[in-house]
């Protein structure tokens, strides 16, 4: 597989070799890592917070921003409670960490190896109802991935109503591919799930709201627990600026999040479903037909392609959109297709 370095960040349009190509790939689903306005209010957190914040959370002085934004990111998720970490794999595997503890863990739908806790076998989500039911064991951690972002595949749970109402059934779902945009509908089905499943969210919020931090969401005692750990308080949190630029940035978040449906709903009602593979409102789509991936390469198109799931596996060749893509970037892409 060939590496390619840029001469600059990831926009949807960059350079290699001093020339622009048209980039799909990455993350930065909102389009939000270039934003004017989103970089202001970064830049506005600097000016109030600083660089960083190098102290325990535990520390008896406090910054209020991490309390005033987690209450807020708590909110917006539909949760009593969350905490910020530095990262997703920090807090993926603190999330772990903590509610494994007196639980069995089983792991379903690709979860990611940031949640692994050894290197499991992965059930798919009927065998691991089938387990939990026979088992004498009362107790269960199972982990998920809510999304493969490889594919794509939303995984959706409703199967784990099957579960016996005498098993206590705690859910942790890596979040990090839906952050920012895949809330709605998806929260809703976690709603419907029985009283005897606790759910709760973990993972990055660099994907889809460029911001360096990790998250996990749950119940206040949830919460409380993980708090009280000794990687909770001797690590460094995420950078203060990075939730300030969430606390105020509302209206641009949702503008955003309009922008990338309405990206993907054009550019998706003129492809071909022989050609290429996507789910609604998604914003990665799989290029199945190797005569368009040369046209790519021919037309300085940069996008995402690398073997999965294994290092000899076939090649998957992705294109990510995002909600910076503007109409030009959609119609040349659509262009380069169809000549």
């Amino acid at each position: 597989m060939d590496f390619i370095s840029l001469d600059s960040g990831y926009k949807p349009e960059v350079y290699k070799d001093g020339t622009e190509h048209l980039f799909f790939g990455g993350t930065s689903y909102l389009g939000l890592n270039y934003h004017p306005e989103y970089l202001s209010l970064f830049k506005d957190g600097l000016n109030i917070w600083g660089l960083n914040n190098g102290a325990s959370r535990n520390n008896n002085i406090r910054l209020s921003i991490y309390q005033e934004a987690e209450e807020l990111l708590a909110k917006d998720y539909g949760c009593e409670a969350a905490v910020t970490l530095s990262s997703g794999w920090l807090a993926a595997q603190l999330a772990v960490e903590v509610l494994g503890k007196r639980r069995e863990l089983i792991y379903i739908n690709d979860a990611h190896p940031a949640l692994y806790k050894e290197n499991p076998g992965i059930l798919n989500i009927d065998k691991a109802v089938d387990y939990i039911n026979l088992s004498h064991q009362t107790n269960f951690l199972l982990i998920s991935n809510s999304v493969n972002n490889i594919i794509p595949k939303i995984f959706y749970l409703s199967a784990l109503s099957q579960i016996l109402p005498s098993k206590n059934i705690t859910l942790l779902l890596d979040h990090s591919h839906g952050f920012g945009f895949l809330e709605a509908d998806y929260f809703t089905h976690l709603k419907k799930l029985p009283i005897h499943i606790d759910w709760l969210l973990c993972g990055s919020l660099a994907k889809g709201l460029s911001l360096d931090a990790g998250i996990i969401i749950g119940s206040n005692y949830q919460i409380n627990e993980i708090k009280k750990t000794m990687t909770f308080n001797g690590s460094s949190p995420c950078s203060p600026s990075v939730l300030h630029t969430y606390l105020k940035s509302e209206s641009i978040r949702l503008t955003a999040k309009l922008r990338l449906f309405e990206n993907l709903h054009f550019l998706t009602s003129q492809l071909s479903r022989e050609d290429f593979f996507w789910i609604e409102n998604f914003p990665v789509i799989l290029v199945q037909n190797p005569s368009i991936v040369d046209k790519f390469k021919t037309n300085h198109f940069l996008f995402t392609s690398f073997p999965y799931p294994n290092p000899d596996s076939k090649i998957l060749n992705r294109l990510v959109i995002s909600a910076a893509h503007q109409p030009k970037h959609l119609e040349k892409l659509l262009e380069i297709i169809e000549g």
